[in-house]
């Protein structure tokens, strides 16, 4: 089958389906569950899910790993048990009544092969399950299948002649595999000899079904080669088990194909499995992974309130997260929502500040004065750095304005004041051009805050001497 992939993500495979607006999803978009139930992160939709058939490796690419399918602990165990136990039997009632009850389990163990490898359990099923019961019933199916059709091959060819007997034979003979499909899926022998539920499942299934075909027919042949090697080269009694060890091991490849065929094209069929290999994860609380995917796929869409609405959550819990919070003032500036911004400035101006993203800091002050002309950052040492990192990258304006009656709005912070008023005396000396004014912040310093009473004389010393001061702290 042609691979579906998501519409976000195109290279990933899509696992779900929306039934509203009929968008193919990846796992990065919706986090697959074990409940399979979900809704469509854009439209609200209830999602379709595809299962693992849309990642499955088709079964022509994987034929080495149905070889080695049956090498599993339980059905190696399971052939032994079969194969060995008749021989050491005497004939009698008690070594026929031993090998049914072998045979229906082994009947019973390839049936459950099936259903497995169909629902995606790429594992062999536990030899426990060979015993559980109703193997018996299931060799009286097969049996009774095998019947009805040899019955319409024979009334085809007595009623309506030669060449008719041929087609049936030949209908009935491809129509073996889907017998037995039907018979696993269903559990109905009504279901496995109903002709048009026949040709329901092979049209389903189109080529590949023919494909399967010929390589169960390769199969079958295979067998009788290595059947009639072993009587050629052997002595009866270890031909015999050696027969009927390759026949069990090629019957279990050819049940683990069957199923396999099953599983890659379930879509087809109607239903959803999820590979062995491909385990999902649990539903759980909203994870920050399934916000952020939230946030991407909203994003695409175009639909900025949304995104920002689902990002604010993630960057109040992460404040430090470099990626995430410009990301989301980059939005909200793209949405020209002012207000949003003013109510989360702090968090916005912790992180300019400390990753000197002075450009953006700028933009978030305009933006918060905008939104509130009467508005004032409230901490001293931010307030301060933000000063600091403009007037660094040439925002002089806007530096003076947070230092804008510092001295009064902290007066309990002393020392962040001086260092507020060094800085504006440095930006009135260099900038402004205003040496009289910045002499007189030096002053105020060098008179009031003994602790900057030094440094504020030195830039007295040198604000005379040169008209301006050196950039520095």
């Amino acid at each position: 089958m042609s691979e579906r992939h998501c519409y976000y993500h195109p290279l990933e495979a899509a696992r779900w389906q929306c039934r509203g607006c009929q968008r193919l999803l990846c796992s990065r978009c919706v986090p697959v569950n074990d409940k399979r139930t979900g809704h469509c992160p854009l439209c609200r939709a209830p999602l379709r899910y595809l299962g693992s058939a849309n990642t499955a490796v088709p079964f022509w690419n994987r034929l080495g790993a149905f070889f080695v399918y049956p090498l599993g602990r339980a059905p190696l165990v399971l052939i032994l048990i079969c194969t060995l136990l008749p021989a050491f039997m005497t004939p009698g009632l008690l070594s026929l009544a031993v090998s049914l009850l072998l045979l229906a389990a082994q009947t019973r163990y390839l049936y459950a092969v099936l259903e497995h490898t169909s629902e995606g359990e790429l594992s062999p099923p536990p030899l426990g399950v060979a015993f559980s019961g109703g193997g018996l019933v299931l060799v009286i199916q097969q049996v009774v299948i095998f019947v009805v059709m040899a019955a319409a091959v024979e009334m085809s060819a007595r009623f309506l002649g030669p060449v008719a007997g041929v087609i049936v034979m030949l209908a009935v003979l491809l129509a073996l595999p889907a017998t037995v499909m039907l018979l696993a899926l269903e559990g109905q022998l009504g279901e496995a000899l109903n002709p048009l539920r026949w040709l329901a499942l092979m049209s389903a299934l189109k080529w590949p079904y023919f494909v399967l075909y010929g390589y169960l027919v390769l199969l079958v042949l295979g067998a009788g080669v290595v059947t009639d090697f072993m009587w050629q080269h052997f002595s009866p009694a270890v031909a015999q088990a050696l027969a009927g060890m390759s026949a069990s091991y090629l019957s279990i490849v050819a049940f683990h194909l069957m199923g396999y065929l099953l599983f890659q094209y379930q879509d087809r069929l109607g239903y959803a499995a999820d590979s062995s290999e491909e385990l999902p994860a649990e539903q759980g609380p909203r994870s920050d992974n399934e916000t952020l995917r939230d946030v991407d796929l909203r994003l695409r869409e175009g639909d900025f309130r949304a995104a920002a609405g689902a990002l604010e959550g993630y960057v109040e819990r992460h404040r430090q997260d470099t990626q995430q919070v410009p990301r989301l003032f980059r939005i909200l500036v793209e949405m020209d929502d002012n207000d949003r911004i003013l109510r989360l400035q702090r968090v916005f101006m912790e992180h300019f500040v400390l990753s000197t993203h002075a450009a953006d800091l700028a933009a978030l002050i305009e933006r918060c004065r905008k939104a509130d002309a009467g508005w004032l950052p409230s901490n001293a040492e931010r307030v301060f750095q933000a000063a600091e990192s403009l007037y660094q990258s040439g925002h002089t304006r806007l530096a003076l304005w947070m230092l804008k009656d510092y001295h009064n709005r902290f007066a309990n912070e002393p020392m962040w004041v001086a260092d507020a008023l060094l800085l504006t005396a440095r930006i009135l000396a260099n900038h402004v051009r205003n040496a009289a004014k910045a002499r007189n912040f030096l002053t105020v310093v060098a008179k009031r805050y003994p602790e900057r009473a030094a440094k504020a004389q030195a830039l007295l010393a040198e604000l005379d001497q040169h008209g301006t001061l050196a950039d520095g702290r």
